[in-house]
């Protein structure tokens, strides 16, 4: 299902060297790297060159090769037969076996060894200097090739990687200028940062730009990302989240094109951090931060569907939940590189049975996690990434949330807490439903987010990384929540 390794490398090579190596700044952290960078284009070499190279060689050495069978023919040395006859029969070896470069090195060696004392003989000087040239040749291809990745010459070369700039100060700086011409002395800084699988996060720092713009967050979509939804889509309900008190970072400006490749978002930027163990830290009030998230979820619970632009209040809890589930499912079947009955058999599980007893829908956040919060003094500063958020079963939250949040503290006295800041009556009946589509929806998007690779697309280590580590590990977590239900 994978891609070939050689694509692989060939990512985590060029990505190496260049995102990692300009924040490398130690001597020793440069020499680390230095190492690391020759071993992959070692590999690399090996892995995608040295087959074509070593058929070239071979093609090159097949008159060599005869060439000096003729030289043997004619020549007789004393007390040489023997080594002439070895150099015969390991010549007829490597004739046959073309892919074995190992057969033409022993080869050349027993000839060369064999022919030590015959270098006035006829025909043998233009033989030495025909094997020199091929051997030469293939070194000097062999050694370009493992240099052009091993020392950057690969990164500067090969735009198509992520097929998307890197954006940076300059390219800002200008976008903004043109975008906000009043402000024309205006001076952008960007710093990209780490982390994060479905979209680009960047710091900006704007100066004599729109009050306000001295710390933003640009969130851009990644081109061939792992997931099919664009940043643009959480800008409504970001505004509504914020509008009922919601802690978000909030938009202030969008921009739906490409004019810097991929749409992207500027948003405030929130203090805090995302860190499993803050949540285990109680705030100024005494109270664990799962307190306040349990009071933020119910509080988005209970906004009103019909703020929703485009609310269709005729669909059934169970149209909604099926017409997500197909949506997945196409962009699946019309992007996926190979196929997996088991990823078949479980979609279609899902479909057939949808819970009969959901009676109410909300805004549903979909990824509630300790990676998505940030916290800063045991409070919430900030609910990020709303890429995956739509109208559901507001269970589909709490499933989703609780193995997280009983790191923390008792899950039901979270479940006290939301219920009594206006959150549904909770049950969890349906809790291996929501997991099982939660993992399922995961690897629908990974399998079909791999195709973008393959088809070059986008070469950058974040489409493919998760791929590689999470899909057939969440396919795994739903089949073995899913098994017991068959």
């Amino acid at each position: 299902m994978l891609p070939l390794s050689k694509d692989v490398l060939d990512v985590v090579m060029l990505n190496l060297q260049r995102y990692v190596a300009p924040q490398v700044t130690s001597d020793d952290g440069r020499l680390a790297l230095g190492l690391i960078s020759y071993v992959l284009g070692c590999v690399y070499v090996e892995e995608h060159d040295l087959p074509a190279l070593q058929a070239q060689r071979h093609a090159d050495l097949q008159p060599v090769f005869e060439g000096l069978t003729q030289v043997l023919d004619s020549v007789a040395l004393p007390d040489a037969g023997q080594m002439i006859g070895d150099a015969r029969t390991a010549i007829a070896q490597a004739l046959k076996a073309p892919l074995d470069s190992e057969a033409s090195d022993r080869a050349l060696q027993i000839a060369l060894q064999a022919t030590a004392g015959l270098a006035g003989a006829a025909g043998m000087p233009a033989w030495k200097q025909r094997l020199f040239e091929v051997e030469s040749q293939f070194v000097e291809q062999l050694t370009d090739k493992m240099e052009y990745w091993a020392y950057g010459t690969a990164a500067r070369e090969r735009p198509d990687v992520g097929q998307q700039r890197q954006l940076n100060s300059e390219l800002l700086t200008d976008y903004l200028r043109r975008r906000y011409p009043q402000h024309a002395s205006l001076k952008a800084e960007v710093v990209e940062v780490p982390g994060g699988w479905s979209k680009k996060t960047y710091k900006l720092s704007v100066e004599n730009g729109p009050a306000g713009w001295e710390q933003l967050i640009i969130r851009q979509d990644a081109i061939g990302g792992p997931t099919p939804l664009s940043c643009i889509g959480e800008v409504e309900v970001l505004k509504l989240a914020e509008r009922h008190g919601i802690p978000v970072g909030a938009v202030v400006a969008e921009e739906p094109g490409t004019a810097l490749d991929a749409p992207f978002l500027l948003m405030r930027r929130m203090p805090g951090v995302c860190s499993m163990d803050a949540w285990k830290e109680k705030g100024p009030d005494g109270q664990l931060p799962g307190a306040a998230l349990a009071a933020q979820v119910a509080r988005l619970h209970r906004i009103p569907l019909n703020e929703l632009s485009g609310w269709d209040a005729d669909l059934s809890p169970q149209d909604v939940i099926r017409n997500g589930i197909l949506a997945f499912e196409r962009r699946w079947q019309r992007d996926r590189p190979m196929a997996d009955p088991l990823l078949e058999f479980a979609v279609q599980w899902l479909k057939d049975n949808i819970p009969t007893d959901i009676t109410r829908l909300s805004i549903v956040h979909a990824d509630i996690s300790d990676r998505n919060i940030l916290l800063e003094g045991g409070r919430i500063s900030a609910i990020l990434d709303w890429e995956l958020w739509h109208v559901g079963d507001p269970m589909y939250d709490l499933a989703y949330i609780r193995p997280f949040i009983s790191q923390s503290m008792d899950w039901q006295q979270f479940v006290e807490i939301y219920e009594a800041n206006g959150g549904f009556k909770v049950s969890m009946k349906n809790d291996d439903f929501w997991f099982i589509f939660s993992e399922v929806r995961n690897s629908l998007m990974l399998a079909s987010g791999l195709r973008t690779f393959i088809t070059g697309l986008n070469r950058n280590i974040k489409t493919i990384a998760p791929v590689m580590g999470q899909y057939r590990n969440r396919l795994r977590l739903a089949m073995r929540r899913l098994k017991p239900l068959l």
